[in-house]
């Protein structure tokens, strides 16, 4: 078992082709890196896959977890987030079964954050641009008592410029770059409102 301060979370469902080639690939690299299974109950076995390479060869750096159905990317990215910071992991790096990632880049994050980033981690990050926005709304109201209850929906067209991007390094550093962002976005906007209080605003960026 090698030590080490990094771990790679792979989610797998029906990955039994691909499984044990990624190890291996993330395995084989110079740099020596962790790597923790979210298997979402494969019928193709895979979980059961992870768990012979864990008896076989890698215990102690081969790790899996069984989730009893198909629960969704998400959840598994958060469940193996929790587990690496419970158990001490410095960097936590997610890839997928089928090599859509190269795990030859692994060492390369692994430089970006550990050597030219030595000390800092952003603590606050912020998007500005300066935007004209269309809206096509469909809106519906009735009256309650002496108030108004509405709520609208629709798509709103959006015209961007002047996108620029900063974020905190540490307490000192601060960072200014631009962005490049489409120009035209479309936007998914749904609003309720009571009387003079707007109770929600739920806004989607479908296309960015």
């Amino acid at each position: 078992m090698r030590e080490s301060d990094s771990i790679v979370i792979i989610p797998t469902y029906n990955e039994m082709e691909n499984i044990e080639k990624i190890i291996r690939a993330v395995f084989g690299l110079e740099k020596s890196f962790h790597i923790l299974v979210i298997d979402d109950g494969s019928p193709d076995h895979t979980g059961d896959k992870v768990e012979e390479l864990i008896e076989k060869e890698f215990k102690g750096s081969l790790f899996c977890l069984h989730r009893k159905g198909k629960l969704g990317l998400g959840t598994a990215y958060i469940t193996g987030f929790k587990w690496a910071l419970e158990h001490g992991y410095e960097y936590i790096f997610e890839m997928d079964a089928d090599f859509s990632h190269d795990p030859n880049d692994l060492p390369r994050l692994y430089a970006a954050c550990h050597d030219e980033g030595e000390h800092e981690s952003p603590s606050k990050s912020y998007l500005s641009y300066w935007a004209a926005r269309i809206p096509i709304m469909l809106e519906w109201s009735n009256r309650i008592g002496n108030d108004d209850l509405f709520f609208a929906f629709g798509p709103s067209i959006e015209f961007r410029s002047n996108e620029r991007s900063r974020y905190k390094l540490g307490k000192r550093h601060t960072v200014t770059k631009d962005v490049n962002m489409n120009n035209v976005g479309l936007n998914l906007e749904a609003r309720l409102g009571y009387g003079f209080f707007m109770l929600a605003v739920f806004n989607v960026s479908v296309v960015g």
